[in-house]
């Protein structure tokens, strides 16, 4: 969501419509309530240039995922993970370069401000501390 709006030019920046989103506070309880999978919830500040409500995308990820999956991939270590997927079903591996197959450019970590980053382990940091990610 964070690229829709760096692209789409929504808001002058994506610390504006964070900033934004933030003051909301029933949309901060939507996302950061696992409990609320109303997909068909509705605000005017989640919806694309086209009209399509995608709140439902701003949810956690530990909304989605229960809490005894057995294995969670992150693409920023896929060939890692797949690797260590493979092992633990007693597959074989077969060695080949995946982010070179998959996507041919590089991931740039966003300028945000401090405040950004706050909101966002705010929103977000039960994603943070299930899925290992550095604040």
């Amino acid at each position: 969501m964070y690229y829709y709006h760096k692209f789409h030019k929504m808001y002058d920046s994506i610390d504006e419509f964070m900033e934004k989103l933030y003051e909301n506070k029933k949309i901060v309880r939507y996302i950061r309530d696992s409990s609320d999978m109303d997909r068909n919830v509705e605000f005017d500040l989640f919806r694309t240039r086209k009209g399509t409500n995608v709140a439902y995308s701003w949810k956690s990820q530990s909304t989605w995922f229960p809490r005894d999956i057995f294995f969670v991939g992150k693409i920023e270590k896929m060939d890692e993970d797949i690797r260590r997927l493979c092992e633990r079903l007693g597959w074989e591996y077969r060695d080949i370069d995946i982010k070179k197959e998959i996507n041919k450019t590089r991931y740039v970590k966003p300028e945000l401000k401090e405040r950004t980053r706050e909101i966002i382990y705010e929103l977000y940091g039960e994603d943070f501390e299930r899925f290992g990610y550095k604040r």
